[in-house]
């Protein structure tokens, strides 16, 4: 739903370069409906929108011993007042699946893939062998 106006590596370009079209969501129908869920999922939940670098310090915890290609964090103690004790975000920026080390405990899921529901999808018990993660995909965990 972006062009970057044909620019290959808009990392340093204005928002009018980066910013989604919204007059193409017709033609991206799924796109559109999935980025709706996302901002929803965002609005419901304080922690995705921590205000001060202070909040940020206190409730954001990066997830160690991630392969390269991988992103993990949590979003802990009820961060922003949140209602959900701790968010595990894991990002999978490669083709492969991975496997991602995340503290043990039973997760309810709420974004896998393309998938979002806020009051689940299911649970997942993670071990110490961590969680799987399929190729160029997220998945959120809620405790």
């Amino acid at each position: 739903m972006r062009t970057k106006k044909g620019a290959a590596n808009s990392y340093n370009l204005p928002d009018s370069v980066n910013q989604l079209d919204w007059g193409r969501k017709a033609k991206y129908q799924a796109v559109a409906a999935f980025y709706r869920q996302l901002l929803a999922l965002r609005k419901a939940h304080p922690a995705f929108r921590l205000p001060t670098q202070e909040l940020i310090a206190q409730h954001l915890e990066f997830l160690p011993g991630l392969p390269p290609g991988t992103i993990g964090y949590r979003l802990k103690d009820h961060a922003g007042g949140d209602a959900w004790q701790t968010i595990t975000v894991l990002f999978n920026g490669l083709r492969q699946p991975a496997t991602l080390p995340v503290p043990a405990g039973s997760y309810k899921v709420v974004l896998r893939g393309l998938d979002i529901k806020q009051s689940g999808l299911g649970t997942l018990s993670a071990d110490a062998s961590g969680v799987a993660v399929p190729g160029s995909t997220a998945l959120v965990l809620v405790q």
